[in-house]
């Protein structure tokens, strides 16, 4: 219509990631909140709680993934 449409060349997945096993609205509404629940009562010190709460859920992610190549 505009001549901007571009093909897709990867495939593209839809929804909630990782996936949860429920279609309960409640689990699924507060499995986030469960998460960082979890995330908070394991840190290692407070100051990493601190950023648990303050950055964005990328950098949670960034550093379970040293953790993860680390112990490899």
């Amino acid at each position: 219509m505009f001549g901007t449409f571009a093909e897709e060349k990867e495939v593209v997945s839809y929804g909630v990631h990782p996936q949860l096993k429920s279609v309960n609205p409640i689990k699924v509404f507060f499995s986030g909140y469960t998460k960082l629940t979890s995330r908070l009562w394991q840190a290692p010190n407070w100051g990493y709680r601190w950023n648990l709460l303050m950055k964005s859920p990328t950098w949670a992610w960034q550093q379970e993934q040293k953790l993860k190549n680390n112990k490899k």
